[in-house]
């Protein structure tokens, strides 16, 4: 027994994910890379990556690419990566000739590391097992930037992430790309659909979101998520406010042109989910904008069905959407009346059609109303509020369709609207142009 106790001790000691020991402690969002699945996807991925990192053979680089890579942004807003070292010797010679190159400086000896700086902005420094990079780094911060490395390469398992709540949680993700993220590590506006019914009150480093990311060959890159908490009311609230999303059917799904930045797709009890909404500090001051002009809190609570939001193109103006809804009544626009009487200065709502209106203020202008099939439909222009309900020739892929209809809750982006981020992510993952994420 006790020789059985000694090897697994040894064995452990000698892990290949001794490595992650560098990953800090602080870290409120860590990202896990499959970089052997990734690169598994064709022979175009392994010539993207070897143009990226400036390399004929990936194994000649010293880093091992078996073996997953990790960034992650600590509490104080450092961004950095962690990856496995297969051969320091090979690592220290590869970035040497990159420096001859003038893509880096030569390698220089601190401690028992080495260290270089990329492109003037990213301070990179390696042990025999890891290699952690961080930046961008201003250079008067770079000095700095090399002793936090240094610190993060030397550090044992409790000095690092290996013990922490989330990166247990990363350890039980699967996917090709996993993420586990306090909420205030990312952008408000990116965040907010992804934590509806969160506590208003809650602190955003109580809320985090677990995503995992994988690759539909021609289809579509997969995102599937949750939002959750250690915190066990607030985790309660999270939970049982997604339980209020139901399965989306296809009512909407064909709506959305193919060329549409984004997209999202619901299907809710409209009385609820407002206050799912109003729960949101976003969504209660995005609202609290909206009501000022037309009582959106009514039309919300008068759904029931699907619910899509289309996003046809970035624009100057900001009611250059989509809404469209199946609705339990339509007593909401008993209130029209009052609407027209109430509007701001320099602003008009006036009427288009049957059960139709439009509001305006000379920038921008949204037109809405009601079929005659009780579907609520809208839209920065008259045909785009009609085509909010109508199936577009150009729509969604039916393959990618299909795997929008029955999730509970679908946020849907154009890679192609996402500027320079498609110009890595396409080579990368080959001929995808969606991101599709979904809640568990």
């Amino acid at each position: 027994m006790t020789l059985c106790f000694s090897l697994t001790v040894f064995l452990s000691s000698c892990s290949n994910n001794d490595y992650v020991n560098a990953i800090p402690e602080n870290s409120i969002a860590v990202v896990a890379v499959d970089l052997q699945s990734l690169l598994g996807n064709g022979d175009d991925n392994l010539d993207f990556l070897k143009g990226l990192i400036l390399v004929e053979n990936v194994e000649d680089c010293g880093i091992d690419v078996s073996e997953k890579l990790y960034v992650f942004e600590t509490d104080d807003g450092n961004i950095g990566c962690v990856a496995k070292v297969s051969d320091d010797k090979k690592l220290d010679s590869w970035l040497n000739q990159l420096a001859d190159k003038g893509y880096c400086k030569t390698t220089s000896k601190r401690k028992d590391f080495r260290f270089t700086v990329i492109r003037n902005l990213v301070v990179a420094g390696f042990s025999k097992n890891a290699l952690v990079a961080m930046g961008p780094v201003l250079p008067f911060h770079q000095a700095e930037t090399q002793k936090r490395i240094a610190t993060y390469l030397e550090q044992d398992e409790d000095k690092s992430i290996k013990g922490s709540p989330i990166f247990e949680k990363l350890a039980t993700l699967e996917g090709q790309v996993a993420l586990v993220a306090q909420a205030s590590a990312l952008p408000d506006k990116f965040v907010a659909p992804f934590i509806l019914g969160a506590p208003k009150d809650a602190d955003a480093s109580q809320i985090l979101l677990a995503a995992e990311l994988s690759l539909v060959p021609h289809v579509c890159f997969e995102i599937k998520g949750e939002a959750f908490s250690f915190n066990k009311t607030i985790d309660s609230a999270i939970k049982e406010s997604a339980e209020s999303f139901r399965p989306i059917t296809e009512k909407y799904v064909g709506c959305m042109p193919s060329s549409a930045m984004a997209g999202v797709f619901m299907n809710i009890n409209g009385k609820r989910f407002i206050e799912i909404l109003h729960s949101s500090a976003y969504f209660y001051t995005l609202l609290a904008g909206m009501n000022s002009v037309i009582d959106m809190d009514n039309i919300i609570k008068s759904v029931d069905g699907d619910l899509s939001v289309v996003i046809p193109e970035l624009s100057q103006n900001s009611a250059n959407l989509r809404l469209a809804a199946q609705l339990a009544n339509k007593d909401f626009l008993n209130d029209v009346d009052y609407w027209k009487e109430s509007c701001p200065n320099g602003s008009r709502i006036g009427d288009w059609g049957k059960d139709c209106y439009f509001y305006t203020d000379g920038n921008i202008s949204y037109y809405f109303g009601v079929s005659d099939d009780m579907q609520y439909f809208s839209g920065g222009s008259p045909d785009d509020a009609l085509q909010s309900i109508n199936k577009v020739p150009n729509a969604l892929p039916e393959e990618l369709q299909k795997r929008i209809i029955g999730q509970r809750m679908c946020i849907v982006f154009n890679i192609g609207s996402l500027g320079m981020v498609s110009d890595f992510i396409q080579p990368l993952f080959g001929d995808i142009s969606t991101v599709v994420y979904s809640i568990k």
